[in-house]
């Protein structure tokens, strides 16, 4: 059985399997949003052509540098996000980056993936499933992928951190402590902050809450900041992110023209911070119970001084970001060894 582990987040796309681990941009673009000559104009770009036999007459692009395009189609949207168009179309795509190199056709292919806390048991939880179920036909570069998921499995989105941490590559336990501990999980995600209480690996209603706002909403305002700073910018929450993850106080308009956004970002991820806590402080009167708190997701590392200093003990989990999709991965292998 073929195990795929795969986090479609708002902001970020995030994929593991046997031999391959990403985290992509959630959107898409394509071929003329890269200029005249297309992604063939000899730029050296990570990125390939998709095409899905639901829409053959369609190629869109797809990668590691799709923000160097003019025009990007996210997934971006919080109402009826499993039944968009765009949506199952990087899904699928996601789906196929992730399969082994070599072959063409793929059966008994295991997906495990996630929703947030408050959609689990839901109908959403059955449209989400229904995104990756039965047959997939999808060219990439030119080269057809067929694919049948004969299962899928959907979990709350936070308990694939505490999976992540439990069990290893092999779906074997690595950790004991998580089959009896309390654990609280904050996963602050691109647009929703998870709050999950998991205790002996199972969830807690009573400690399940989605907070309907993500780091998409911080990088919105410090786009705002930099379109109002210098108009010809025309800075994109996508297109800050990606310049803060990479450790840039400043933002590169081009090799001429950049802003100092220090301040701005400083404010913004305070704010947003200080809001999530006063949220989580109402959810979570009583703190004392969880055995472990954790901080996950995208916002985990860039808001980590603020959740620190409000719970010091807190544990940022190390690549946060991808937390989800190694445990939907390593929970996907211990489930195929039956």
């Amino acid at each position: 059985m073929i195990v795929i582990g795969l986090d479609h987040g708002n902001t970020k796309v995030k994929g593991r399997s046997e031999d391959r681990e990403w985290i992509r941009p959630s959107a898409f673009a394509r071929p003329e949003d890269f200029g005249e000559e297309g992604i063939a104009g000899g730029q050296k770009l990570r990125l390939k052509q998709f095409v899905s036999n639901k829409f053959e007459d369609e190629t869109y692009v797809w990668g590691e540098d799709v923000g160097e395009a003019s025009r990007l189609i996210p997934t971006y949207t919080t109402e009826n996000r499993y039944t968009q168009k765009a949506y199952r179309l990087l899904s699928e795509f996601s789906l196929a980056e992730l399969l082994p190199k070599g072959k063409k056709t793929f059966d008994n292919v295991l997906v495990v993936t996630g929703c947030p806390s408050t959609e689990k048991g839901t109908k959403l939880e059955d449209e989400l499933e229904q995104v990756f179920a039965g047959g997939h036909v999808v060219k990439v570069d030119g080269e057809t992928k067929m694919v049948d998921v004969a299962q899928v499995i959907v979990l709350p989105q936070p308990l694939g951190t505490v999976l992540s941490l439990y069990l290893d590559d092999e779906g074997y336990v690595a950790d004991e402590s998580y089959e009896e501990d309390y654990v609280g999980v904050i996963d602050i995600g691109g647009g929703t902050t998870d709050l999950d209480g998991i205790k002996g690996l199972k969830r807690q209603k009573e400690d399940t809450e989605t907070i309907p706002e993500g780091m998409f909403d911080a990088y919105k305002r410090i786009a705002a900041f930099i379109n109002q700073q210098k108009p010809e910018a025309k800075a994109t929450p996508q297109s800050v992110e990606q310049q803060i993850l990479n450790g840039s106080d400043t933002y590169v308009i081009s090799k001429r023209s950049s802003i100092d956004i220090k301040q701005v970002k400083e404010e913004a991820f305070r704010d947003f911070a200080e809001y999530l806590i006063a949220q989580i402080n109402t959810s979570w009167k009583n703190r004392a119970k969880f055995d472990k708190l954790l901080l996950t997701g995208g916002g985990a590392a860039p808001l980590a001084p603020y959740f620190k200093a409000w719970e010091k003990d807190i544990i940022v989990v190390k690549d946060g970001q991808k937390a989800n999709a190694t445990g939907f991965y390593r929970y996907g292998k211990f489930k195929a060894r039956g």
